[in-house]
């Protein structure tokens, strides 16, 4: 059967075994609304219900930022994109056998209840007590996390960033450095209606003080991080109104740091499964300590120098290595074990058995022109990957205006 036959099957079946709700009464006269599909994608659909949730996270997210939302037509369209994009990546996911223990949720769902200022317990009473269970939020951290590591094995892990590269971008972004400078500033806020009176602009007008870049909204931030004192932004507009900013004075910024690494690796030739699988294998063998780094490093790694030490790579940083290499570093803990990821060199096993700061103006601005760059890349390749996902799929729009 051809896959469009497959799709329109699975349609005729969806209406079958959706929920139908009869034409009776209620005692308000109102029809309690259908479940439908919304679009068709490959072997499964998208339903109103998963629609709404999106466009009412997408909401969320908007307000948050202090943007303005689009129009709810335009809302509707970019998450349906969105449900659709995550439908064809996860089913690709599943076709290279990729998934995410439930250690890995757990320590993701950790950190996200940190950075709210609370802890498990405290994510799931938040979560009750608003429009999504704790298991929705569980199952969305585990599609991320599973499209996050098909993203780092489709694309991100042939990138690489020249020096020449790295040379060029330094040479434009010279003066901008996010150095732990702290501007003071001046702000009005003009609250919509854009045309205040001379009262209320005087009622706008806050000092703000000084303040770092952790301190103040990026949209502040990029707008005055290069003034110089005495400079009047444009007017900045926000979800609460258009802002006016006037930097009265900076300080701080002499010094910079960048972190560097020394870790053990064990490096498998090939860009497949099978590299990955092994590593996998040897990596629990480690942890339940049946095995020895070193030894492992010295009988199966294909890089022969850090091969002849054990593994060990001696310090690195920024250049030193790849960026998926220096990305899979960040934000591990001494002692800890990477899982197994792919850079242009092979499939990667990596211990981190130290790290340190090194104050260096020059090596920091370099450390984050390669880390704008990379983004940078990632995003377009991201971008021109999903393309080609959608052109290979059978995709079938059934959104009514």
């Amino acid at each position: 059967m051809s896959r469009l036959a497959q799709s329109i099957a699975l349609l005729w079946a969806a209406a079958v075994l959706l929920p139908f709700t009869p034409a009776t009464a209620q005692d308000d006269g109102a029809a309690q609304a259908l479940e439908r599909i919304v679009a068709v994608v490959n072997d499964s659909v998208v339903l109103t219900s998963e629609l709404e949730a999106e466009v009412a996270r997408m909401r969320r997210r908007v307000r948050e930022q202090g943007n303005d939302l689009p129009p709810q037509d335009v809302l509707r369209e970019r998450a349906l994109d969105n449900l659709i994009d995550e439908r064809l990546q996860l089913a690709r996911a599943q076709r290279r056998g990729i998934s995410v223990d439930d250690a890995a949720v757990n320590e993701a769902l950790r950190n996200m209840a940190s950075e709210r200022g609370t802890d498990l317990a405290g994510l799931r009473e938040r979560a009750e007590q608003g429009d999504r269970s704790f298991e929705q939020i569980r199952t969305d951290v585990r599609h991320r996390l599973i499209i996050s590591r098909l993203r780092q094995r489709a694309v991100a892990a042939d990138i690489q960033i020249s020096a020449q590269e790295v040379d060029d971008f330094v040479a434009r972004i010279e003066r901008a450095s996010d150095r732990q400078v702290q501007l003071r500033l001046r702000h009005i806020l003009i609250e919509l209606p854009d045309e205040p009176t001379p009262d209320e602009l005087e009622r706008a007008r806050q000092r703000l003080g000084w303040r770092g870049q952790a301190e103040l909204p990026s949209l502040f931030w990029d707008a005055v991080e290069d003034g110089e004192p005495g400079t009047i932004t444009d007017p900045l507009r926000s979800g609460r109104g258009l802002h006016v900013l006037k930097l009265v004075d900076r300080r701080g910024g002499s010094t910079a740091s960048v972190t560097e690494y020394q870790a053990r690796q064990i490096v498998l030739p090939g860009d497949d499964d099978q590299a990955r699988s092994r590593l996998a294998t040897m990596r629990q063998r480690l942890r339940a300590g049946e095995a020895d780094f070193a030894e492992l490093a010295r009988a199966e790694s294909v890089h022969s120098e850090t091969a002849q030490r054990g593994g060990r790579m001696g310090w690195i940083g920024p250049g030193d290595v790849p960026p998926a290499f220096l990305q899979a570093l960040q934000g591990m803990q001494v002692g800890a074990l990477s899982e197994p990821f792919r850079s242009p060199m092979g499939w990667h096993l990596v211990e981190l058995t130290d790290q340190r700061e090194r104050s260096d103006v020059e090596a920091y601005r370099r450390a984050r022109a390669r880390r704008t760059l990379y983004r940078r890349q990632v995003e377009q390749e991201t971008q021109q990957w999903l393309r080609k996902l959608r052109e290979n799929a059978f995709i079938e729009r059934r959104l009514e205006p």
